[in-house]
């Protein structure tokens, strides 16, 4: 049994753990941090932002380590995308109280990951735990990417805050088009995951079935 429990504490393991523990935290120190008064740059807020980017890209940090050490265990791919839901929504939810993203993108990442979440259960109680995919993979690398952006731009002068960049959430007028766009292609590539997922689940269970 000890050895058993040893083997879950792997290095990634570890790591992705402390970016769970630490999201409370940074949402703790973002509340006290303020933004830009729109004449200087903001410590306070461009602190919260690079301790965001620090924490999304312990993602890699623990894929990394369980590739090259050839330690991906159940564990892991269990709690590896609970992580990464936490650090997307909760910092989503602390945006939409600042009124930097709209409630509606909030609503569609949230409904996806209920929906993975439930496909991920259904195969689990069948014996089988379904890792992350590639597409995955990039959807979560891309929203962590625009979140640390509007991070980023909460802490700069109004002068210095570039446009159309990397701001597909953003709630202002001007790129609220190229949103919807953005949006949408986004909610397609994650219908098609969640095809993937259900096909896995039936495999899953046919095979289960075969076997018995």
């Amino acid at each position: 049994m000890s050895d058993k429990k040893k083997s879950i504490w792997t290095p990634a393991n570890v790591v992705t753990t402390i970016r769970v523990v630490f999201v409370p935290i940074w949402l703790a120190a973002a509340e006290l941090c303020g933004a830009s008064d729109g004449k200087s740059l903001s410590g306070t807020a461009l602190f919260a932002a690079l301790f965001y980017i620090v924490l999304s890209l312990t993602d890699k940090l623990d894929g990394y380590l369980a590739r090259s050490r050839n330690e991906v265990t159940t564990f892991g791919k269990f709690l590896d995308p609970i992580a990464d839901k936490l650090v997307v929504i909760v910092s989503l939810c602390f945006l939409l109280e600042q009124g930097e993203v709209s409630a509606w993108v909030l609503l569609i990442i949230v409904a996806r990951e209920f929906l993975v979440s439930g496909l991920r259960m259904v195969v689990a109680s069948e014996g089988t735990v379904i890792a992350a995919s590639n597409l995955g993979k990039w959807k979560t690398a891309t929203t962590m990417v625009s979140i640390s952006g509007l991070l980023l731009c909460r802490a700069l002068p109004a002068g210095a805050q570039p446009r159309g960049a990397a701001w597909p959430l953003q709630r202002t007028a001007p790129h609220r088009g190229r949103a919807h766009r953005l949006v949408g292609n986004r909610l397609l590539r994650e219908v098609l995951e969640v095809h993937r997922g259900r096909r896995l689940a039936k495999d899953a269970v046919e095979a289960g079935s075969g076997t018995a």
